[in-house]
């Protein structure tokens, strides 16, 4: 029985590799058959690890993702793995949007989510960047891995904007990233509701009518489709956007929301 071969944009996962293990197990995009010189035969992937190079891989070594008809809009989803479009600016979107793999560490722990980024994808500098807003929300409910040690990758401009529209307080906690660098190859984008408190910088209180200490920003079970994480990074390629980020530039409205000041 003949195994059918892949194609254009095919979503696949490597296996049984020699000489280049670490690919093994990692999902790719198909891009092309290769039809001249010594690969012909092959295709060519791009690898969702880091480095912008492709890879020739005999059909052999390629499985093909075979995901559900509405994978991209069944709500199951609250991360995403997103790689930066070729053709940069002139078409920002991402180039494919896949979930992160059921291997992503189960508890909500930084060191082991970046550990797991070091060791299964390759990434040299995890940092985790915060206070990222969603098209209509008052406050931050996603955050973002960006790899800092990349620099050989595509330089992902979904990631780079969304980045240079934070406010610097945010960009601070992320020690190793510096403000208005490009930021290269894929990105994590997960969907993560942060908790309000009674507390500005200073730790003083803040009295806030009818509300209760921890309350949440967005409700932290909701579920999303690739689809809708997918237009909520494009979201960010907008002036709305500019508009929107412009208007929260501020720590108290970052915390509190729109909530009416007393």
């Amino acid at each position: 029985m003949d195994i059918p071969q892949p194609k254009a944009r095919d979503v696949v996962e490597i296996h049984g590799l020699q000489k280049a293990q670490h690919f093994n197990g990692r999902k790719a995009l198909v891009l092309k058959r290769v039809t001249e010189g010594p690969l012909a035969g092959r295709f060519q992937v791009l690898p969702g690890a880091k480095g912008g190079h492709t890879i020739a891989v005999q059909s052999s070594n390629l499985r093909k993702v075979h995901y559900a008809n509405n994978i991209m809009t069944e709500r199951r989803h609250q991360m995403c793995f997103f790689w930066p479009n070729k053709k940069f600016k002139s078409d920002p979107s991402p180039l494919f949007v896949t979930d992160v793999g059921e291997e992503w560490p189960s508890d909500e722990n930084d060191y082991l989510e970046k550990e797991h980024l070091k060791n299964v994808h390759g990434w040299t500098e995890p940092a985790l960047l915060s206070g990222i807003t969603s098209q209509g929300q008052d406050k931050p409910d996603f955050q973002m891995y960006v790899d800092t040690g990349d620099t050989v990758s595509p330089i992902n401009h979904i990631a780079t904007t969304i980045a240079k529209l934070l406010p610097s307080y945010e960009i601070s906690k992320a020690s190793s990233y510096s403000s208005g660098k490009p930021i290269h190859g894929p990105c994590v984008f997960m969907y993560s509701p942060t908790k309000s408190s009674f507390f500005g910088s200073s730790n003083a209180p803040v009295p806030v009518p009818n509300l209760q200490p921890g309350f949440m920003s967005s409700n932290a079970n909701k579920q999303w489709s690739l689809e809708s994480l997918q237009h909520a990074l494009q979201y960010h390629m907008t002036s709305d956007a500019e508009d929107a980020y412009r208007l929260h530039d501020n720590p108290m409205h970052r915390v509190f929301g729109g909530i009416p000041q007393m």
